[in-house]
């Protein structure tokens, strides 16, 4: 009952500031209850007692999700004794259960490399225990479902609504590794105390009711300390009414600081650093003097020095003319132009409702987007701006922050419109960046004063999430990735670490994702299910458009210098194939595409697989060192094409066409080593016939660099002629070269001898060849051809798999073909999965989970 109404009162609260959902739903059976396994569940609930525990972030860790052995839902939690004794199973974030007689503990359990016998034993929170109850797990492996009814395990004076954790000890041939799958306690009347495979109403309700604890556990009990962590920990304090003298003489300090120097460390002197001004804006509309929240926790000292702060930051980027124009008009990069314009919406809120700023007068000069935006820094300032855009003021007058604020509403609206019918965004997937942009998208649903703008925001929250629910694994985003950096570990993701804490897991320790422990925003009931039940989905082809080409105009126009023109109806097509077991994925664009200076940047396209967050294979740029290790480059391009698990990609040859914003520099453009990662954590490596092979978990996947028995480009920078006396065999078809790459010493990195090489990927799970062996006799048994062109060295390369005809021009940009098709590079859809739909152009997207239905309507700004 207690759950019941934490999340009646949390529902009634969204409503009341547009934030929430009234679904169609489909009525579930008993049997098809929603459920899910979240990628902390292991960490939060289980523990080997006497050895360090956590939430699965260590590859060595104790405790870890285990998505291979498994009998319900998405994973099991696999304990690795390693010499301890003793399992616990304890409430996730709290700090007992309220049981009783009643209640049955059920679980399935195996033990191996042996089976064994448990003494299983309840303690309360005075350390009182229950009788004990033997376990006996089978010697062969197998799985052992146990109903352990508690009335048989009744003590004298034991606490049943106070049990503290569950005792699993070994006394004899004691395990190496215990496996626990469908853990719950259940009692009549379908009550359930679920610590795996948890109902998504009961996983949502313990997340409203534990948030304020999860929230304590990271901020509250940390000292304040210079720098954002510690302006964070300020925030926190006076978020939980704590400290607040002591914590406003801190932010003083900080905010009403006139060394630069001082300023520099907390964003101060440049008016584009992504979380200063945000930072700001939420201290005052959550504890200044005229706002309903936390009100009066502010000194009016301090709340003057953070307003005139938000003016100095905003006032010149508060331009009207910015709001004239496209919405697709990036100043710098996407992450500090959106940060730009709903600081613009919550400047202008602020100042307008309050009598000391309602009548200044904002310059508007007009010159063009982007003051301020200069990465040149000094050891006095920080950083100091450079000039200013060269666009004349058109819009002459007075104008005041409701002024600003009625115009910024407005363009918002259309903003989120635009990203719903086009698809989003420039910086695809990006692990770094996202958690900016979304912290943004959540101020704007947060504090917005608008409803209908309140209300689209918190839409186009559960499209992002719905978009990256179905695209990914344990919270491990696939599929390809804008301006990703290398990252060889997938929890390094902020939407890895952003969704940990959302979906109800342990908040992180960085001052950038402290947002998310603010704010009210949480996805709706059919998008956590679609997150946390992955193992019930079919392989499915997500395609949608990327957003990302330049508009071909040249000379630009004036004022436009820091500004990339997006042209929203874009020929960058992402396309992932996922499974259960891995996600490979790539995204497809046009030869004759224009980029822009954020959309050829660092992408990343490869395959991820659900076993770990460092297992992956991608191919990429390739640092080469004569003496010290390879590494991984993020600097290169790509052309690719997929069609299902089959992925075709090659470095491109002579770069890619790209307009920058004229005070941007364009980067290199020359081709480099380009090879294959893979990661040694892969259960296995094996090579034959040219190919290399992977296996991971229930897996499995082929690579082919492809090269020729004769090849010219090995070298971009290769002035050789030796093509025009080739003397080639009277056939059009080329051998192929059996040793196309060389390895790294660490045998992580397959450096391709041709750096434009075409290479193959395809992919499978274990449900179509049950073994690697039966995996490797179909990829080898495949056709793979390379045909001449007229210039010797250069090729079209043919591969044949499952019935299908893949075919890839190496030698010149001509567009790939499955099946004699060429690949359309604009498809009719905006996003197009099984659990997610948008027709291109028509702002209405549809989001299921394979029962339920949510449309969000975004021309009408509305939920059905």
């Amino acid at each position: 009952m207690l759950l019941c109404s934490l999340i009646e009162a949390f529902t009634q609260r969204l409503r009341a500031i547009g934030g929430w959902v009234c679904l169609s739903i489909v009525p579930l059976s008993a049997a098809d209850v929603a459920r899910g396994d979240f990628w902390h569940d292991a960490g939060m609930s289980f523990e080997v007692v006497g050895q360090q525990s956590g939430a699965g972030r260590r590859a060595n860790s104790p405790v870890e999700s285990d998505y291979v052995r498994k009998v319900a839902g998405d994973s099991s939690v696999r304990c690795t004794l390693d010499g301890g004794t003793m399992l616990a199973l304890r409430p996730a974030l709290r700090s007992s259960w309220s049981l009783g007689q009643e209640w049955t503990l059920r679980m399935d359990a195996c033990a191996a490399p042996a089976g064994g016998t448990a003494r299983l034993t309840l303690v309360d929170a005075a350390g009182k225990r229950s009788k004990a109850q033997s376990l006996s797990f089978p010697a062969n492996g197998a799985w052992q479902h146990f109903d352990l009814p508690l009335r048989d395990l009744v003590g004298d004076g034991f606490a049943w609504n106070a049990v503290q954790r569950v005792e699993l000890v070994f006394d004899e041939a004691v395990p190496k590794t215990v496996w626990f799958d469908a853990v719950r306690f259940e009692a009549a009347g379908e009550k359930e105390i679920a610590l795996t495979d948890v109902r998504t109403e009961d996983r949502m309700a313990e997340e409203v009711a534990t948030r304020a604890d999860r929230f304590k556990r990271v901020f509250v009990s940390r000292q304040a300390a210079k720098g954002w962590m510690g302006l964070a920990t300020h925030f926190a304090n006076l978020w939980n009414d704590r400290d607040v003298a002591e914590t406003n003489r801190a932010l003083l300090a900080i905010y009403g600081s006139k060394d630069p120097k001082e300023r520099a460390e907390y964003g101060l002197e440049y008016t584009w650093h992504l979380q200063a001004t945000p930072m700001l804006c939420r201290l005052y509309l959550n504890f200044g003097s005229r706002n309903p929240r936390k009100a009066h926790r502010l000194t009016p000292d301090v709340e003057k020095a953070i307003l005139d702060l938000i003016w100095e930051r905003t006032e010149l980027k508060n331009d009207l003319h910015a709001t004239r124009e496209s919405t697709w008009n990036l100043t710098g990069s996407e992450n500090h132009d959106i940060n730009a314009k709903i600081g613009n919406v919550l400047a202008s809120q602020i100042f307008m409702e309050h009598p000391d700023y309602m009548d200044r007068v904002l310059p508007n000069p007009g010159r063009g987007p982007g003051s301020g935006y200069w990465f040149h820094m000094t050891d006095a300032t920080g950083r100091y701006h450079g000039p200013e855009g060269r666009a004349q003021r058109t819009i002459m007058g007075e104008f005041r922050s409701r002024d600003h604020y009625a115009a910024w509403v407005t363009f918002m609206k259309e903003y989120f419109r635009e990203r719903a019918r086009r698809g989003f965004f420039v910086e695809k997937a990006s692990p770094g960046y996202m958690k900016y942009t979304i912290s943004f998208i959540q101020d704007l649903h947060d504090y917005g004063a608008d409803a209908e703008l309140r209300r689209m925001a918190g839409m186009f929250l559960d499209l992002i999430w719905a978009e990256w629910a179905q695209d990914q694994l344990r919270g491990f985003r696939g599929g390809s990735k804008t301006r990703e950096y290398v990252s060889l570990n997938q929890q390094q993701d902020s939407m890895f670490m952003m969704s940990g804490y959302m979906f109800g897991g342990p908040a992180e320790l960085n001052p950038t994702l402290a947002s998310f422990a603010f704010s009210e925003y949480r996805p709706p009931a059919l998008i956590w299910a679609l997150a946390l039940n992955s193992a019930a989905r079919s392989p499915y082809a997500y395609v949608s458009h990327q957003p990302g080409e330049e508009r071909p105009e040249l000379p630009r126009p004036p004022g436009m210098e820091r500004t990339l023109l997006c042209a929203p109806d874009s020929r960058l097509k992402r396309y992932s194939w996922v499974t259960p077991e891995f996600i490979l994925g790539t995204r497809m664009d046009h030869p004759l595409a224009v980029h822009s200076h954020l959309s050829y940047n660092s992408v990343f396209q490869g395959i991820i697989f659900n076993t770990s967050s460092r297992a992956t294979i991608f191919p990429r740029g390739v640092v080469v060192s004569g003496t010290g290790p390879w590494k991984m480059d993020h600097e290169v391009t790509a052309r690719s094409v997929q069609d299902g698990p089959v992925l075709i990609t090659q470095q491109t040859r002579g770069g890619v066409t790209v307009i920058n914003p004229d005070w941007f520099p364009r980067g290199a453009q020359d081709s480099r080593p380009f090879g294959i990662y893979f990661s040694p954590e892969l259960d296995r490596v094996a090579e034959e016939n040219g190919w290399i092979f992977a296996e991971e978990g229930n897996a499995f996947v082929a690579v082919r660099p492809v090269k020729g028995v004769y090849q010219t480009s090995v070298d971009a920078q290769s002035e050789s002629k030796e093509w025009v006396g080739y003397q080639a065999a009277e056939h059009v078809e080329e051998p192929l070269d059996p040793a196309s790459y060389t390895w790294s010493k660490d045998r992580t990195i397959a450096l391709l001898k041709d750096r434009h090489s075409p290479v193959i990927f395809e992919a499978s799970r274990r449900t179509d060849y049950p073994t690697f062996d039966a995996f490797k006799r179909h990829i080898v048994s495949n056709a793979v051809k390379l045909t001449k062109t007229v210039v010797p060295g250069n090729y079209i390369l043919t591969y044949v798999s499952s019935g299908k005809t893949f075919t890839f021009n190496a030698a010149t940009n001509e567009v790939p073909q499955v099946n004699g098709t060429s690949i359309d590079y604009f498809p009719a859809k905006t996003f197009a999965s099984p659990y997610l739909n948008g027709e291109y152009g028509k702002g209405v997207v549809t989001i299921s989970d394979g029962t339920r239905r949510l449309t969000l309507d975004f021309e009408r700004n509305e939920r059905h």
